[in-house]
């Protein structure tokens, strides 16, 4: 009787305590090592759009073709990213070709050389060991590297080392240069603030006919009383559109008319970049000590006093809203909650008893424009009070959590 229900027993009733029937079930890279058939992506990156980058997209693909021809492998498509390679996590084909990886539609990426996929060890080290956990493999032609032999990953260390020190290195040149030009009195920049363009020599900004008169138009409407969605709203109607052909929002007007560019001022080294301890890069703040600031490098198109009027104008905005990211309190909802007519985000706000001291709310701003007026708000204290409600019920109740 014992024998008979030990031999009916499934190979599922047999599984270990720490298996799941949910498990991945793990794909060894090392057997696609013969080539034949195996599907791979090639991934291509160069820095700028300029004309001489331009053609080594088209040397690198000719360069993978041809090894993935060589050793027999099935070239499905190219993934082509014009960004820099200091950090990956911008790059909208990086996406695409993790995503193909993680649904088997490619195997294994192949990329001229190491720094095409970044110049950042950690980075490098991310990108190699996701694509292992999808049972893919990385390899790069000039270092001849391959993920499926390095194990311990001791080679792609030093080839993304290597890659990092260069991008250290190079760097270093381009901010000597840069720091040369910004105390010349000329621009950096690749993309001019709106309102301007960039001389033929490419070293000055000049105003920009077509949309310097809007950034005056923008900075009366302001100062006749104007809210940053109001004005939002007349630039998407008159079809203008941001300096990198976005529509308005209240925050693009916001930094447009808090940009001290228009004085004809240029600030050059007032952040850098860092890492986060999650590896994302973070721009901080330098010491003003080491600050370029230089005045009259282009042709103003605002006056100080005006300038100013428009900051105190920003300033007194805020504290009147008083939202949580301005007025030091931490509204739990604030920016969270949604209004239930438009959608929009709500927020929360300081109001003024008449017969002194003051309540909190939570309020729509209607910056969808779709809202029914009167516009609405919320008494915060009942509202957070059932998000708290929330909360407690979620984590008190095991199998819902």
């Amino acid at each position: 009787m014992g024998d008979r229900s030990t031999v009916e027993c499934t190979h599922m009733d047999l599984l270990p305590p720490h298996i799941h029937p949910g498990m991945q079930e793990f794909r060894d890279p090392r057997k696609t090592l013969s080539g034949r058939g195996v599907r791979v992506g090639g991934y291509i990156r160069i820095s700028t759009a300029k004309d001489g980058q331009l053609s080594s997209i088209q040397n690198q693909q000719k360069l993978i073709a041809d090894w993935a021809k060589a050793n027999g492998y099935a070239l499905v498509r190219f993934y082509t990213d014009v960004k820099t390679g200091a950090y990956m996590y911008p790059r909208d084909e990086m996406v695409q070709m993790r995503q193909d990886l993680r649904r088997g539609v490619i195997q294994g990426i192949v990329a001229k050389e190491v720094s095409r996929t970044s110049r950042d060890v950690l980075d490098i080290l991310e990108l190699k060991r996701e694509i292992v956990s999808y049972g893919g493999f990385f390899a790069t032609i000039k270092e001849n590297y391959d993920s499926r032999t390095d194990d311990d990953e001791f080679f792609l260390i030093i080839h993304g080392g290597l890659a990092q020190k260069e991008r250290r290195t190079t760097a270093g040149r381009v901010k000597v240069t840069q720091l040369i030009k910004a105390r010349e009195g000329k621009t950096n920049v690749a993309v001019p603030a709106f309102g301007y363009v960039l001389s033929e020599d490419g070293q000055h900004l000049i105003p920009n006919p077509d949309t310097a008169p809007v950034y005056r138009m923008m900075v009366d409407k302001f100062l006749q009383g104007w809210g940053l969605q109001k004005i939002a709203h007349l630039l998407n109607s008159m079809g203008s559109r941001t300096k990198k052909g976005r529509p308005w929002g209240a925050n693009s007007v916001r930094v447009v008319l808090a940009n001290p560019v228009y004085l004809g001022i240029t600030i050059y080294n007032a952040t850098t970049t860092i890492r986060d301890a999650a590896g994302r890069p973070r721009r901080v703040l330098r010491p003003r000590s080491e600050w370029i600031v230089r005045h009259g490098t282009h042709q103003a198109l605002i006056g100080e006093d005006t300038f100013r009027k428009v900051m105190e104008l920003l300033a007194s905005r805020r504290g009147k809203y008083g939202h949580g990211w301005s007025s030091g309190l931490r509204y739990l909802g604030s920016a969270v909650l949604r209004c239930a007519v438009c959608g929009g985000k709500i927020y929360g706000a300081k109001f003024s008893r008449s017969g002194g001291g003051c309540y909190l709310k939570y309020r729509c701003l209607n910056r969808t424009g779709t809202c029914v007026r009167p516009l609405k708000t919320w008494d915060m204290d009942r509202v957070d009070r059932t998000l708290m409600d929330l909360v407690r019920s979620l984590f008190t109740d095991g199998e819902r959590l």
